[in-house]
């Protein structure tokens, strides 16, 4: 039974060093759920690292071959009466097959970037997904290293974040013209609760929950905070101070509801207790994220849930209600 291989050829960024005597030549195998991979890492001498005659290698491509041994072969092709060879009948032969061997192809390559990214340390490495236009059209060879044919080219349509409004994403339009002139006269940085808002809006269109718990909590902690002890209101102002000194603790939950009660007359809870609950909810799998690694809340039944992207975006949308809410206050 005959094998069948078929490589991939993916660039890198460039982040990736080596240092080894023969960095021409890594080349390493291993078995992945039956398939067997061979990966190759092509490297390009960057510099010479101070005190020492060798080079400093940057991995810039990475080539994986996946193979196994296959029941059919490649289909023959038939001659068209002009002497082009036909590809349309090998097309439906690697189509079946394409899927199987890029998902393996994507599992070896994203081990790579586990590896260099946690045990080497190396940064603004992100995973590959299996539906990546770097894995759109692998080359298929025998055992032997032979071409055997061709199949389609995949392209695959990238997902544009936002592109229905979620989030808060918008697009420009003539209302904003004015706004962003003025954006390009000044050199003034963003505010930091807009800063860490934006990056857990990344960190959940890219699905890294613990990431988006994380700093969406902080952002909405630096929201009410900020509002409550600007040094409008005395008594805010020595309970923020004591806070500093680690004299007392006030949770977000007790300044915009008890707190938010007795100084203004108004309590977040007011705005529904849905969203309350939602700002509830976010800080106990903030600390669950932070003191265990574990993306998890227990609600006041007991029971322990996990939250998905769909609870991420109704938590997102409590936060822009809160954020409304707090501008309403006298010391916003």
């Amino acid at each position: 039974m005959p094998k069948l291989i078929a490589e991939f050829q993916i660039e890198l960024s460039g982040h990736c060093l080596v240092s080894l005597p023969d960095s021409e030549n890594l080349s390493f195998e291993v078995e992945i759920k039956g398939f067997e991979v061979t990966i190759q890492l092509l490297t390009h001498p960057r510099v010479v690292k101070r005190g020492e005659e060798k080079f400093i290698n940057t991995i810039e491509r990475i080539i994986l071959r996946v193979g196994r041994i296959e029941h059919e072969i490649p289909p023959e092709l038939p001659e068209r009466a002009d002497g082009v060879r036909d590809y349309t009948i090998q097309e439906l032969y690697f189509s079946k097959r394409v899927e199987r061997y890029r998902a393996i192809a994507c599992e070896a390559l994203n081990r790579v970037i586990r590896f260099f990214k946690f045990q080497l340390h190396t940064p603004f490495l992100e995973e590959f997904h299996q539906r990546t236009n770097a894995l759109g059209k692998p080359k298929w060879m025998d055992g032997s290293g032979q071409e055997v044919g061709k199949g389609g080219m995949i392209f695959f349509v990238e997902k544009i974040p936002g592109l229905w409004g979620e989030l808060g994403v918008r697009s420009l339009v003539e209302g904003d013209i004015p706004n962003f002139q003025l954006a390009l006269k000044s050199s003034g940085e963003p505010k930091i609760y807009d800063q860490i808002l934006a990056g857990a809006r990344e960190a959940i269109f890219e699905s890294n929950l613990r990431r988006a718990v994380v700093e969406l909590a902080m952002a909405c902690e630096i929201l009410v905070k900020e509002c409550f002890f600007s040094g409008k209101i005395p008594a805010l102002v020595a309970i923020g101070n004591l806070e500093d000194r680690g004299k007392v603790q006030l949770r977000v939950l007790d300044l915009i509801d008890q707190v938010a009660l007795e100084v203004f007359g108004n309590s977040f809870r007011g705005e529904g207790i849905s969203h309350f609950q939602h700002i509830d909810h976010l800080f106990r799998c903030r600390n669950k994220v932070v003191h265990k690694g574990k993306l998890a809340y227990r609600k006041d039944t007991g029971k322990e849930e996990t939250p998905n992207e769909k609870t991420l975006r109704s938590w997102w949308e409590s936060v822009v209600k809160l954020e409304v809410w707090i501008k309403q206050l006298p010391t916003a």
